[in-house]
C-alpha cells in the first residue's frame, strides 16, 4: 500500500528539489504520511496510507544503515523466534537485522509480498529488493551517475534527465499480446526499467549490479506412503497461505467469480474468518436478473456464485452489476494517472468495481484467485514430460497431447534431452528458436501488427517504430524447451504475466486504499505442488485432480464438478459497448485536435469508424496520446 523511493548520486549531492518532486508525484492517492531521509549523496522517501508506529524511512545508527519498506512478511513470527528478537519489532527493523546478518542474501530469508531499500553508510551502497513472485513493484532508472528507484513509475518520470521517450517494442507487443514484452525488464519508457521478481539491485560508485536471489527448486521431490498424506499436506499449505493473507484487518474480502479458484479462496476465507473472529465478504460480477434466462455471448456465472455463497453461508456477499467506468475516456484518464501506461490484462479495467465496492464496505484486504491455474490448480497439460524426465519413453510417446498440440512435437523435448546427454549443450537453444519460428507463422496476432494505425511518414522518421512493427510475436516463451514437468510448471507460474498483473492490481488499489493478495502464489504452496508426483496432480478423467479432491469441504459441489468456465468473465462489459464506442472516438477527436495523436493516420481510423468498430490496438494509441497530454511521455 505504501510507496517508497530512493535517489543515489554517485558523483555529487542530491538536489533537495528532487525529493519534493518525488513526493508530489505520489499525492494523487492521498497518503496519510509523507517522510524523507536525506544525506549528501542519497535520499529515501516513504509515503504511507496509514499512520506508522515506526516512521519510515528509518535510520539505525548502530547498524550505520537506513531502510524503507513496504509490504507484508508472512514468516515474521518464525524469524522473530529463530533470531530471538523482540515481538514488536517492525518489518523494516526486521529486514535491517537480516541484512546485517545475511548481507545481500537477506531477501531469501523472507516470505511474503515486499519491497525494500537499504542505504548502507559503511559500505556506501544502496541495496534494493522485491519479493519472489513480484506482488510489490520496483522500477528504476540509471543515467549520468544518478540512480533512482521507486514503487511508482511516476516518481521517476518527474526527475530531470530521465528518458521519457516511448519504448516502442514494449508498446507494440503489449497492445497486441498483453502478456508479452520484448524484454521482461522493459516498461513504456526507454529510461525506466522494471526490477524483476526475486531480484536485487545494488548500486555504488562502481555502478549497478542486478542479481536473482530465488527460484523454485525443480529438483526437489516429495513422496508420501498414501494419497491422504498428499491431501493433508496440501490443505496445510493452502490454509496457511490464505490465513497469512488475512492478517491486518477484521474485514477481509474475496473476489468470487464462480470458478474453482475463486470459490476455493472464498470458501476457505469464510471458514478461517469464522474461526478467527474476522468477517468475510465476497464481491462478484453478476448478470442482471432480467438477462439471466436470455441467450448471452458468455457464461452466466450467477448460479455458481450463489451456490458458493449458500454453501459457505457467506452473509456479506455483494453483487456488482453496473460498471463504474463504462466511459473509455474516463478509464484511460484514470489508468494514465494510476498506472503511468498500459495496464496488465484483467487488472484495473476488471477490478475497478471490486476495489470501489470494497472501499465502500470498509474492506481493506481482498483475496484473489488469480495465479491458481498457473500451477496449483493447473490442468497439467504437459504431464507427459514427467515420463520423459524418468526415461519412460513408451508412455511418453504414447501420451495424448493437449488440444492444438501435435504428436510430432513430442520429438522436440526428446531431442533436447538426448542432445544434452551426448554433450551438445546448445541444442536446447537452437531447437527452441526453430520451434518458436514455426509458431510465429501461425499466430493470428502477427496480422494485427500489420494493421497498425501509424502514418507512413512517422514510421520513416522513427526507425524504432519500424523495428517494433517487425518484431516476432512470441516473446513470452521458454528460453529453452523444458524436458521435465517441473521445469515447465516453474516457468509458467514465474512468467512475466503473473507478476505484471499482481503488481498492477496493487498499484490500482492505491486509488481506493485496497490491498489485493494472492494465496495461490504463496511460494511454500507452489514448491509443494511442484514437488509432488505427477499422478497426484493429473488424471486423464478429472482435470485439476489434486485440488478437486482436497477442497471438498470448501467448494460447493456444483462448482467442484464443473469444467466449463472459460477464463475471467465481466458480463457487464457486453451491455455498454455503445458507450465504449462513443467515448473512445470522443477522446480520439480531442487528442487529435490537440496534436497528441499526430502520429496516427486518420484515414486508417476512418475505415473502422464508418462501420462502428474499434481497432484491436486502439487503446494503445489513445493511451500514448493521453500520456503525452499529461507530459509523462515524450518523443
Amino acid at each position: 500500500m505504501d510507496s517508497i523511493t530512493a535517489i543515489y548520486h554517485a558523483k555529487g549531492q542530491i538536489d533537495p528539489n528532487w525529493l519534493n518532486l518525488v513526493q508530489q508525484a505520489s499525492t494523487w492517492w492521498k497518503p496519510l504520511e509523507q517522510n524523507k531521509l536525506s544525506f549528501n549523496q542519497v535520499a529515501l522517501t516513504h509515503n504511507s496510507a496509514f499512520e506508522q508506529e515506526v516512521h519510515l524511512p528509518f535510520q539505525d545508527k548502530n547498524y550505520q544503515c537506513s531502510v524503507t519498506f513496504t509490504g507484508r512478511i508472512d514468516n515474521r513470527l518464525a524469524l522473530i523466534k529463530a533470531h530471538q528478537l523482540v515481538s514488536d519489532i517492525s518489518n523494516a527493523q526486521l529486514v535491517l537485522f537480516l541484512y546485517k546478518k545475511y548481507s545481500k542474501s537477506c531477501p531469501a530469508q523472507l516470505i511474503g509480498a515486499f519491497a525494500f531499500i537499504i542505504w548502507d553508510e559503511e559500505q556506501q551502497q544502496l541495496f534494493c529488493a522485491r519479493d519472489q513472485m513480484g506482488v510489490q513493484p520496483l522500477y528504476y532508472t540509471f543515467q549520468k551517475g544518478i540512480f533512482a528507484i521507486a514503487t511508482e513509475k511516476k516518481c521517476l518520470l518527474v526527475l530531470p534527465n530521465v528518458d521519457k521517450s516511448p519504448n516502442w517494442e514494449y508498446w507494440m507487443l503489449r497492445s497486441i499480446v498483453p502478456s508479452m514484452t520484448a524484454s521482461p525488464e522493459a516498461t513504456e519508457y526507454v529510461g525506466v526499467q522494471r526490477l524483476l521478481p526475486a531480484h536485487t539491485v545494488t548500486v555504488d560508485k562502481n555502478g549497478l549490479h542486478v542479481q536473482q536471489y530465488w527460484q523454485l527448486d525443480t529438483r526437489q521431490e516429495i513422496t508420501y506412503p498414501n494419497d491422504q498424506d498428499y491431501l493433508d499436506a496440501f490443505l496445510e499449505h493452502w490454509e496457511r497461505a490464505v490465513a497469512d493473507r488475512m492478517v491486518g484487518s477484521e474485514q477481509v474480502g474475496a473476489h468470487l467469480s464462480g470458478g474453482l479458484d475463486s470459490a476455493g479462496v472464498a470458501g476457505t476465507l469464510q471458514f478461517l474468518a469464522h474461526k478467527q473472529g474476522q468477517i468475510a465478504h465476497t464481491f462478484s460480477y453478476t448478470v442482471p436478473k432480467r438477462f439471466e434466462k436470455t441467450n448471452l455471448p458468455f457464461e452466466n456465472e450467477n448460479p455458481y456464485i450463489n451456490a458458493q455463497i449458500a454453501f459457505s453461508n457467506i452473509a456479506h456477499a455483494y453483487h456488482i452489476i453496473r460498471p463504474q467506468i463504462p466511459n473509455l475516456r474516463v478509464r484511460i484518464e484514470q489508468e494514465a494517472l494510476v498506472m503511468d501506461g498500459l495496464s496488465q490484462s484483467n487488472n484495473f479495467a476488471t477490478e475497478y468495481e471490486v476495489q470501489l465496492m470494497a472501499r465502500l464496505k470498509n474492506v481493506p484486504i481482498v483475496l484473489s484467485g488469480f495465479g491458481g491455474d498457473e500451477l496449483v490448480t493447473s490442468f497439467v497439460r504437459a504431464y507427459y514430460l514427467e515420463y520423459l524426465e524418468k526415461g519412460q519413453y513408451l508412455p511418453y510417446f504414447s501420451s495424448t497431447p493437449r488440444a492444438s498440440f501435435k504428436r510430432w512435437q513430442l520429438l522436440i523435448p526428446f531431442l533436447v534431452k538426448m542432445g544434452k546427454a551426448v554433450g551438445w549443450s546448445s541444442i536446447g537453444t537452437q531447437l527452441t528458436n526453430q520451434y518458436n519460428q514455426y509458431w510465429r507463422r501461425r499466430r493470428p496476432e502477427v496480422m494485427e501488427v500489420k494493421k497498425h494505425l501509424f502514418k507512413d511518414s512517422f514510421i520513416k522518421t522513427h526507425p524504432s517504430v519500424e523495428q517494433a512493427l517487425s518484431l516476432p510475436i512470441y516473446s513470452e516463451t521458454h528460453t529453452e524447451i523444458p524436458v521435465s514437468l517441473r521445469q515447465y510448471q516453474s516457468h509458467h507460474i514465474c512468467r512475466q504475466h503473473t507478476s505484471r498483473r499482481m503488481e498492477a492490481e496493487n498499484q490500482a488499489g492505491r486509488n481506493f486504499k485496497i490491498q489485493y493478495r494472492y494465496p495461490f502464489t504463496d511460494i511454500r504452496l507452489l514448491q509443494y505442488v511442484l514437488s509432488i508426483p505427477v499422478e497426484q496432480k493429473w488424471s486423464s478423467n478429472i482435470s485439476r485432480y489434486l485440488y478437486r479432491r482436497a477442497m471438498k469441504s470448501y467448494i460447493a459441489p456444483s462448482i467442484l464438478e464443473r469444467n466449463n468456465k472459460q477464463g475471467s468473465v465481466k458480463p457487464m462489459t457486453s451491455f455498454f459497448q455503445p458507450e465504449v464506442l462513443k467515448s473512445s472516438y470522443a477522446l480520439y477527436d480531442e487528442l487529435m485536435e490537440q496534436g497528441f495523436l499526430d502520429f496516427v493516420d486518420n484515414q486508417k481510423v476512418l475505415k473502422y469508424r464508418v462501420f462502428k468498430q474499434i481497432p484491436r490496438n486502439f487503446y494503445m494509441y489513445l493511451m500514448i496520446g493521453q500520456l503525452r497530454a499529461t507530459q509523462k511521455l515524450n518523443y
